[in-house]
Formats: C-alpha cells, sequence, structure tokens
C-alpha cells in the first residue's frame, strides 16, 4: 500500500527542519520568522558588499583591471607600475614608506605564523576528536550521533555567522541547568543523609525515661555527689560536621 503523499506543510518543515518537532503553530512560525530575520539581514550585508565593491571599482578603472590581473595569474606589482608610473617603484626608497612596508610585513608575517597555528592545532585535536565522535556512536547509535552532529555543526556555523538564535540559548541553558541541578540534588543528598545520622544518634541518646538531660549534669540518688556528664544535643551537633 503505498504511503499518503505528505502535505506542503510536512514536506517544507522536513526539508528545512529534519527532526525537528514543534509543539505547536506558535513555535513553528516563531522559528520561520527567525529565518527569515536572518536571511534578510544576510541578503542586506551581501548588498552593501556589493554597492561598496561596486563604488570601488567606479572610483578608477584601473582597480578593475587589477583585479583581472591578479585573476589571470599576471604580476601585480608590475601592472601597477605601468598604469601608476615609476613613482611606486622609487618610493622603496622612501625611509617614511619603508617603515610603512615594514609593518605591512610583520602584518603579514603574523598572519601566516596564526594560519600556520591554527592548522597546527587543528591537525594536533582533529584525531581525538573523531575517537570521541565515534566513542559517542557507540553508546547512543549512528542516528543519534548525526543528530547531534547536525546541531553541532548548525551551532556553530550560525555563531561565526554572528547568528545565535533563542533554540540555540535555550538548549545550552538547559545543559548548565542540569549540571547545576545534579550538584543541587547532590548537596541535599549529603544534609539528608547528616540529618537522618543525627537523628538516629539522639534516638540512642534518649534510652531511659526518654527525657535528656539539657542542664548537662547528672545527680546519683543517695551519694550527694554532682557528676558533670556532657550535653548530647552539643555532642551530636559537633560530630555532624
Amino acid at each position: 500500500m503505498a504511503e499518503p503523499a505528505k502535505s506542503k506543510r510536512d514536506t517544507f518543515l522536513s526539508g528545512r527542519y529534519p527532526g525537528r518537532q514543534f509543539a505547536d503553530d506558535e513555535e513553528m512560525f516563531g522559528q520561520i520568522g527567525q529565518d527569515f530575520d536572518a536571511l534578510e539581514n544576510e541578503k542586506n550585508t551581501l548588498a552593501q558588499r556589493e554597492k561598496n565593491f561596486s563604488n570601488f571599482i567606479s572610483a578608477d578603472p584601473r582597480n578593475a583591471g587589477l583585479f583581472m590581473r591578479i585573476k589571470r595569474g599576471e604580476d601585480p606589482i608590475l601592472w601597477l607600475v605601468r598604469q601608476y608610473g615609476p613613482d611606486i617603484a622609487e618610493r622603496a626608497d622612501d625611509p617614511e614608506f619603508q617603515k610603512q612596508l615594514e609593518e605591512a610585513r610583520k602584518d603579514y608575517l603574523q598572519q601566516l605564523k596564526e594560519s600556520e597555528r591554527l592548522n597546527k592545532e587543528y591537525d594536533d585535536n582533529i584525531e581525538s576528536t573523531v575517537e570521541n565522535i565515534d566513542s559517542f556512536a557507540k553508546e547512543v547509535g549512528d542516528e543519534a550521533k548525526d543528530a547531534v552532529m547536525n546541531a553541532l555543526s548548525t551551532i556553530v556555523h550560525d555563531y561565526i555567522c554572528g547568528k545565535v538564535t533563542s533554540e540555540t540559548i535555550k538548549m545550552v541553558a538547559n545543559g548548565l541547568n542540569y549540571e547545576t541541578d545534579i550538584a543541587n540534588a547532590a548537596k541535599d543528598g549529603e544534609i539528608r543523609g547528616r540529618n537522618t545520622k543525627i537523628d538516629e544518634k539522639l534516638k540512642k541518646g534518649s534510652k531511659g525515661d526518654g527525657t535528656i538531660q539539657l542542664g548537662g549534669r547528672d545527680v546519683t540518688a543517695g551519694s550527694g555527689n554532682v557528676r558533670k556528664r556532657s550535653n548530647p544535643i552539643f555532642d551530636l551537633a559537633e560530630q555532624a560536621k
């Protein structure tokens, strides 16, 4: 028997939010609204970049020629000399320009060093990362692992793009609250255990007429002597510390 055809609504949601279950239409349209806002912001950003580049090209036609030469693999320095004259080459003898060149060279080397450092850090970490993913997959299965990794990839990508949704914030907050709840539960259990210990010792210490000697003294009948005895309440409180 053929499966019933999906509605356009279900087709859209399964394609746009695979595995996502919305509590109601309010939550669904809220998420769609956030996505449309993000797309609108991205479109405006791209439009502004295109405008800036267009203004750059319009300011001097030679600017466009520079990009074309670079694209073709030609030497941009030679092209600049051809377009702007020998003054560019002669500036190399200018002390002030030499300082600027040195600063530019330092910036280049720093970027290169940072790039190499990041590449090395990636190579050092990727092996253990793969092991962690494989270990997690053995615990929860490939399907659950894929869902977690897809969510993680989305979060990282969105964060790099400057986008953090309310859903992501709630997800992280719930994770933090979970750890806090575990710690609080352990602390509460410890306190309850100490209180139970005190109750048990109080019961053991109250054998006889059922009355604790709050005065801290014990009078032996017929002896006329007064024998000091420690107060059990303070003893138990001290032991429970």
